[in-house]
């Protein structure tokens, strides 16, 4: 079974997306907060990470960077959802981290999530 992190503080996407992906099969853990999801994220033992970039705290952005500076972190796929297009600073700052998909949660349905899910554990 695969492991998931989804670090999202808004519940009205993390619960319904989290019950999807647990009904397909992945084991989901659900973190509201940056601070939390960091410290979920450094046990190294997630398949993907799924990471709002605007959490309370600390970002999406600032968990990713800490994760791949692990050795295990390096490789590790990662989607990041967002309320809004960021600017060309920011989607500089996520490009050089490597997510597989950076996903705007206002067009992307629960279904391309899913799929974006899929894709990403896929290789």
């Amino acid at each position: 079974m695969k492991k998931i992190l989804f670090a999202e503080d808004d519940s009205t996407l993390s619960g319904p997306l989290a019950e999807t992906l647990r009904e397909e099969g992945f084991d989901v853990t659900v973190v509201s907060e940056g601070g939390a999801a960091i410290k979920e994220a450094l046990k190294g033992v997630y398949d993907l990470l799924l990471l709002d970039i605007n959490l309370p705290a600390i970002s999406g952005i600032t968990i990713l960077q800490k994760v791949r500076e692990q050795e295990w972190g390096s490789s590790v796929p990662a989607i990041f959802l967002t309320a809004e297009d960021t600017s060309e600073e920011i989607f500089d700052k996520i490009t050089t981290l490597s997510p597989k998909y950076y996903l705007v949660k206002g067009s992307t349905s629960l279904n391309e999530i899913i799929t974006s899910v899929y894709e990403s554990l896929q290789g």
